[in-house]
Formats: C-alpha cells, structure tokens, sequence
C-alpha cells in the first residue's frame, strides 16, 4: 500500500472496562469452564420452592450458557440464566415463570465463567486524516484534518474482546485545504480553513490491526471560495488505510437475549 493511502485515525473511547477477575453486577458471562461435580454446585432460589443443589457438570456439561449477574454479597455470587428457546430446558433450569435464581461461590464463578462481551457498542473520539484521494483529477493531497466522531462498534463474536468487528463512523471536523494556481483561482499559494464532513467503516481484524475506508467532503466559508474558487469545494475525497484504536471495548452489561 502506498504512503498515500495512509489514513491515521485516532481513536478515545468513552466504553467502561471490566477485567475478567472482577465480578461486575449486570454483567454478562458464559460458561467457559467446568469444574468437577463434586465441586461444582449451586443453590437453585424459587419462592416457593426450598433450596436445591445445581451440579452444573450434570445439567450443563458441553453447553456454554449465559448467565447475567444479579447481586454480589461478599464471596456470594447470584445470578439468573438468560431465557431458553427450548421450553423444556427453561422450564427446567429457570422454571415456568423465568423466575429462578443461582447462588455460587465467587472463587468458583470466577473459575467457571468467561466474559461475554456487548455486541453494540458507541463510541466517540478523535479523528485524523492526513491524505486525501480528490476525485476530480485522481489528485492526492495533504490535507490535514481533525475533528470529532461518533461511531457504532458491532461485535462478530461476543466472546472475544478482540476478534472480529466492524464500526460504522460519522465525522465532523476542520480541515487545511492548499490552494494555488493548479485548483484555484488564485496567484499566490496558500491555506485556508474548511469545514469537513465524513464517513466510514473500519474493520477491525485483530486487536492491532484494523483496516478502513473514509468518504468525505471539504467545504469552504462563502467568502473564501468566492476569492479563490477552489475547484474541490463541496467534492468529494478518499481515505483508504490503516487505524490505530486506543479503545477499551470490554463492556458486558448489554440486554440480555434468548439463547
């Protein structure tokens, strides 16, 4: 890929972080691991309905289910199974009602559980484009850009921090445009401030690597393009590159969903 293509985007996100040790509640998990039977048990809390040990390695072994943490009392953890399509299985782990609650050992949740990531996610940061593709005379220019954008992450794999993942963006932000003799009316080189507009999509591969494209346009004040009649005003431009994402997408408190 040539240095021309080269697009830096900077990103801060505003999304909390939560580490994988830390039980937060309203998180979201899934069942990673199992721990053996005789360890792996839970109070099952019905009204109504007298406590009764849950040996997940019996009811759950080779079904990685999500669970939503409900309250954290000291080391007592409680949470709630998400809804089961299958009726049979609902009924039978959160009853008819989808009122049934687990209580277990934070230790052993800790041991147990894996975090299972929004799929959604908005975010805000800063934005930087240095190069530009003007399609009028297929002309690269350096005009540096920055400005603010707000952007929509979806997540491929909800259990995988950094697995695959693309972002929808939406920029606004103040640009130098060059003017001279060859886009303009003018006889002397020299800058002048425009006001920018543009969108995009990034790929997110991995965690480091991260791919976009950035469609937007340039536009002078009035006055500024009455005096110098650049010829790209209100056209449109290119970004085609690499993105460097400083964001902490580790949020797990979304809606809970069937499963």
């Amino acid at each position: 890929m040539k240095t021309n293509f080269f697009l830096v985007t900077l990103f801060i996100s505003f999304t909390m972080s939560s580490q994988v040790e830390t039980i937060v509640q309203n998180g979201n998990y899934f069942f990673k691991n199992y721990l053996p039977s005789n360890n792996a048990q839970a109070n099952k809390l019905k009204p109504g309905v007298a406590a009764a040990p849950i040996n997940y390695m019996t009811n759950n072994a080779g079904n990685h289910y999500n669970v939503t943490v409900q309250a954290i009392s000291g080391d007592l953890i409680t949470f709630k199974y998400w809804h089961f399509t299958n009726p049979d299985t609902n009924n039978a782990i959160n009853g008819v009602a989808d009122d049934a609650l687990f209580t277990i050992n934070s230790t052993e949740f800790k041991t147990m559980m894996g975090i299972l990531y929004d799929r959604w996610e908005v975010r805000a940061g800063f934005f930087s484009v240095p190069y530009k593709l003007r399609f009028n005379d297929f002309d690269f220019e350096s005009d540096v850009t920055v400005g603010m954008n707000i952007s929509g992450f979806y997540r491929w794999n909800r259990k995988k921090e950094h697995g695959f993942a693309i972002e929808p963006i939406l920029g606004i932000g103040l640009t130098k445009v060059n003017v001279d003799d060859s886009n303009s009316n003018v006889e002397e080189s020299g800058s002048l401030s425009a006001f920018t507009v543009n969108t995009g999509l990034l790929f997110h591969l991995t965690e480091k690597i991260n791919l976009g494209v950035f469609y937007g346009f340039d536009n002078l004040s009035k006055k500024d393009y009455e005096n110098s009649g650049w010829k790209y005003n209100g056209k449109g431009w290119l970004g085609i590159g690499l993105n460097i994402s400083f964001s902490e997408t580790n949020n797990n408190k979304s809606e809970s969903v069937d499963q």
